[in-house]
């Protein structure tokens, strides 16, 4: 398995998240692996990982869908940044932003359309739909 963690759907966004360009690069180099195989489509996982005020819009999550679908990529899945709702971390204010429920929505209802397999964390799953840190 690989697991790839783009966060981004475009260049810009990329050198905002990762704070290098190699944007490009990145997507040529999975275009590669992806073209081995058509059993290698099956052991790559995209993901990514929402950044408080990066990356953390619909727009930005539907390009890198539509992208990993035009690619080939047929899993993938959406992580928060876990610092802030582990309990141990003590993070000021451990709540789901707002808007992480649509883009978790538009997320789930973008991949059955694509027909991407959805591999996200149950830690991730649970913290979006319980709205912080997970009970239990």
């Amino acid at each position: 398995m690989i697991i790839l963690s783009l966060d981004s759907g475009s260049r810009e966004t990329y050198k905002k998240v990762k704070r290098i360009d190699a944007f490009d690069q990145v997507i040529e180099n999975v275009k590669r692996y992806i073209s081995v195989s058509d059993e290698t489509k099956d052991k790559i996982i995209a993901k990514y990982i929402l950044v408080d005020d990066l990356n953390d819009n619909i727009e930005e999550v539907e390009k890198w869908l539509t992208l990993m679908h035009s690619i080939g990529i047929k899993n993938t899945k959406i992580d928060v940044n876990f610092k802030r709702f582990f309990p141990e971390f003590h993070h000021e204010d451990p709540t789901v932003p707002a808007h992480y429920y649509d883009i978790y929505n538009h997320y789930k209802k973008r991949i059955e359309e694509l027909g991407i397999k959805d591999h996200c964390w149950e830690f991730s799953r649970r913290v979006l739909e319980e709205g912080g840190i997970p009970k239990g």
